[in-house]
């Protein structure tokens, strides 16, 4: 465990690395079902008219919708561009999760191991695979974020109004894209 202790930073990278190796073949995959519902191109009066939709619309996930418009202007139809993005969210999962058990006393390496079996539930494959499915990724690495911060905050009074402050950001980010 000491090499992992004594490189910081050293989890998040084996796990992104963990992440490329299990899912990186899905940078080969193309858009398919419910991924043309939601990756266009949408006009920003049709993104702002998505905050005061009923909730009972099948996609209502206003925030969604930019990161798609976003992504859309990066990288039009090619699926490995949305892919792409789906593995740098697991990868920022996994450092997240790491962050919030370390600051528990985990130990670096139980740290790492706990996140890596985060990334191998067979659940979190689907999520982690298909493209419309960056709701659920995005909403977990805001709420992961805010998390983050309340723990930072309780544990450091210096600067806590501020971390509290961008957790309720991260809070609301999360709500917006689930």
């Amino acid at each position: 465990e000491e090499w992992l202790e004594g490189r910081r930073g050293s989890g998040w990278w084996l796990g992104a690395l963990l992440v490329a190796a299990l899912y990186g073949g899905t940078l080969a995959f193309g858009l398919t079902y419910d991924d043309l519902l939601l990756i266009r191109n949408w006009p920003l009066a049709e993104l702002m008219s998505k905050w005061h939709q009923p909730w009972s619309e099948r996609f209502y996930r206003p925030l969604i919708n930019f990161f798609f418009t976003g992504e859309h202007l990066l990288f039009g139809g090619a699926g490995w561009g949305y892919h792409l993005v789906n593995l740098l969210l697991a990868a920022l999962i996994i450092g997240l999760y790491q962050r919030i058990l370390r600051a528990f006393g985990v130990g670096a390496l139980t740290a790492l191991v706990c996140a890596l079996l985060w990334l191998a539930l067979p659940g979190n494959g689907a999520i982690i695979t298909w493209i419309s499915a960056q709701i659920d990724l995005f909403a977990l690495v805001f709420m992961l974020a805010a998390f983050y911060l309340v723990q930072s905050a309780a544990a450091k009074p210096h600067g806590r109004a501020g971390r509290i402050g961008l957790s309720l950001l991260m809070a609301a980010l999360a709500y917006g894209s689930k």
